[in-house]
């Protein structure tokens, strides 16, 4: 069953565990307590803290759920005198699987993966803020947007062609637009639909930009679609640094809704991975074959180019419909 739907059967959280420590547990640790359901902590024989106990200490009758490819054996083992449960990716979101309904396949959790992209972004906000970050900084570590000389590129080509290219009267849409680094370079437009598939993202923003609210909507995505935008109703389209890790799949289905979308002659500024770059693959993007999908996706624009000297991580794809 869906992690939401293990939540809601297991309301007192008390004597439940995550184990081991890993990426997984503390984003899955992350979503637990945004649902305000209590989890004990950690269990690791080889780390210890405060919300992290060795096995040998687990109180009997706990309840552990557990995320290991390789060693989650290993962890029922150790913990011989509990409820187990593992954890797994399936249809893009969390499962919950006891161990007598487990059919031996553990799919590996891919940081890639839409629910690991989701859970990693919301939770990487939230303990930005929590630190005391200041939002109208975060994110530039992978991008200014007003330096030319920024090491990943020229971004400030990148905000200047935003701003030239927006008019007052337009509808523009930012596919991903986390903390709201680029937002401030659209709302020269007369409406701005900010999407995300976190709601954090929206909270954010609407704080960010204030005395802008009144032009700016937002659109939760569930990661693949724009449904909630009718046909022909976008003057620009714009989105960077959110599409590097989604698989090619995904990559697809956002170009066709952003054809269905734009107006005849609405344009699209799109950043994409692409498998010649060495960044790329440094970074451990999705290895896209951008002539395949020149030559798949891309029929129904009237225009399109490949722009692969602004930035050194990717390609940007502009679009006119």
């Amino acid at each position: 069953m869906r992690l939401e739907e293990w939540i809601q059967r297991h309301t007192n959280g008390a004597g439940v565990y995550l184990a081991p420590q890993n990426d997984c547990t503390v984003n899955v640790f992350s979503f637990l307590k945004e649902k305000d359901f209590f989890c004990e902590g950690f269990i690791d024989s080889f780390k210890q803290g405060s919300a992290i106990i060795h096995p040998n200490e687990l109180p009997n009758e706990s309840t552990v759920l557990i995320y290991s490819p390789n060693y989650w054996r290993d962890i029922i083992s150790s913990t011989r005198n509990s409820r187990h449960f593992l954890l797994i990716e399936k249809h893009h979101d969390f499962h919950v699987v006891s161990i007598d309904d487990f059919d031996g396949e553990f799919p590996v959790m891919n940081f890639n993966s839409l629910i690991s992209q989701k859970h990693f972004w919301e939770n990487h906000m939230r303990n930005y803020l929590d630190a005391g970050g200041d939002i109208n900084e975060y994110g530039f570590s992978w991008g200014d947007p007003e330096d030319a000389n920024d090491e990943l590129g020229n971004y400030a080509s990148i905000s200047q062609e935003l701003l030239a290219e927006i008019g007052a009267e337009d509808h523009v849409v930012e596919l991903g637009a986390l903390s709201g680094k680029w937002t401030k370079y659209l709302l020269s437009a007369n409406k701005v639909t900010c999407v995300d598939i976190n709601a954090l993202s929206e909270k954010i923003i609407r704080e960010r930009y204030l005395s802008q609210n009144e032009k700016i909507d937002f659109y939760l995505s569930r990661g693949n679609e724009l449904q909630g935008l009718e046909d022909k109703s976008v003057d620009y389209l714009f989105c960077i640094d959110t599409l590097v890790r989604s698989s090619e799949a995904i990559i697809v289905d956002y170009i066709n809704e952003t054809r269905r979308v734009l107006k005849r002659g609405g344009k699209a500024l799109i950043h994409l991975p692409a498998t010649d770059i060495e960044q790329c693959a440094a970074r451990g993007f999705t290895m896209l074959d951008i002539d395949k999908l020149k030559f798949k996706s891309l029929s129904g624009f009237q225009d399109f180019k490949i722009d692969s000297e602004s930035i050194k991580h990717g390609v940007l794809l502009r679009l006119k419909k």
